[in-house]
This record gives structure tokens, sequence and C-alpha cells, in this order.
């Protein structure tokens, strides 16, 4: 069993972000959240990563480049955040997720170069005040990917 969120309405968050697998409802939270609560909204960007279908095609030899392709993508967006905040900001990802699925995906010198990049990168920026944690059976999040249509 999961806790419940629970948020401090002394200090209301002031970045809140959710986690999960795809099609887990992250962005669709989001959405509903950032505007129950009028906030600002970010949204990651997965679509202009061109090297995903590469990626999907053949893991190995395109695994860095999509990992890299990702980092700075979402380093910049969230580098672009103005703090500090002026309002909540709520977010459908964390970029800390990029060294997590980096030693997923990359072995030995590929792991290393990707993590010497991200720590260059590195600040504050990636702090969250909560982050939520969605989850869903295999067969649900396979079934939303299919009603969107997604390769």
């Amino acid at each position: 069993m999961t806790s419940p969120l629970i948020l401090d309405t002394l200090r209301p968050p002031r970045y809140i972000a959710f986690e999960g697998p795809i099609a887990a409802g992250k962005t669709t939270l989001a959405r509903m959240l950032a505007a129950q609560i009028s906030s600002d909204l970010m949204l990651e960007d997965f679509q202009s990563n061109e090297l995903l279908a590469d990626f999907y095609k053949e893991r190995e030899r395109w695994s860095l480049p999509m990992q890299l392709s990702f980092l700075s993508v979402r380093l910049t967006a969230l580098r672009s955040v103005n703090r500090p905040f002026a309002r909540t900001l709520v977010a459908d990802y964390t970029s800390l997720k990029d060294p997590l699925f980096a030693r997923l995906l990359l072995r030995d010198r590929e792991l290393r170069l990707f993590e010497r990049i991200a720590a260059m990168g590195a600040t504050d920026i990636s702090l969250t005040d909560a982050i939520v944690n969605l989850e869903a059976t295999d067969e649900l999040l396979l079934e939303r990917i299919r009603r969107r249509g997604t390769p």
C-alpha cells in the first residue's frame, strides 16, 4: 500500500513532479493538478527525440545517443524555469530518471561518458519538493499505449 500525498499547507510545494512508466497517467494528472491549483505546467517533450525510434529498433547502437538527447532536452527545459518560483510548477517528469535509465542501458565507457556529461549540467534544478510515483499493471500500460496508436 502506498501512502497518500501529504502536502504542507503552510508552505505549499514549489515544484511537484510525476514519475512512472510510459502510459501511467503522468501527463494527464500533471495537467489536472496544474489546472486545479493554478500552477505553471512543464511537460516532457519526448516526441522531439528523433533518436527514440532508432533506439527501439536497435537498442545497443542507439542507447547512448538517445539518453544524451533526453538529457539535453530535460536540462534545457529545467534551466528555463526561473528560481525562486513565482508560482508552483507541476511537471510530468523529473531528470532523476536519466541516471537510472543510463545505468540500465549503458555499459562501461558509454556509461562513464554519460555520467561525465550529466555532471557538467548538474545543478539544483532537478530538486523537487514532491514526486508522485504512478504505477499500473503491464496489461493496463500496454492497452493505453495501443489506444494512443503509439508504435
